[in-house]
């Protein structure tokens, strides 16, 4: 008896063959929703995510909360849920914390 691997693709599943447009088109996939996700609403540790992507020189969590209770960083509350616009975000940011250099 011999044992066949076969690939099957399922309706809801998008194909997954080895070839490399595949993974360009991975590629491309993410930096078309990261620019996405800049421009629409997120929450707390998926904008730290995006502002940081590096998660060593990522804030914690509760000191975007400590921004936000001081009014520092603008958010959207819908009922008792919490978004951010990651693009508002990073502009209030940069005014509140940037350092200019001496001339």
């Amino acid at each position: 008896m011999s044992t066949r691997r076969t690939s099957v693709q399922f309706a809801n599943e998008p194909f997954t063959g080895n070839s490399n447009a595949n993974a360009l088109a991975k590629n491309a996939s993410a930096e078309a929703s990261a620019k996405n996700e800049e421009n629409g609403l997120v929450t707390a540790p998926v904008l730290l995510e995006i502002l940081w992507p590096v998660e060593r020189s990522r804030p914690s969590l509760r000191w975007l909360r400590e921004q936000q209770a001081r009014r520092t960083v603008p958010f959207f509350k819908m009922g008792r849920n919490i978004f951010f616009c990651p693009a508002r975000v990073r502009r209030a940011l940069e005014q509140k914390f940037a350092v200019a250099a001496i001339q």
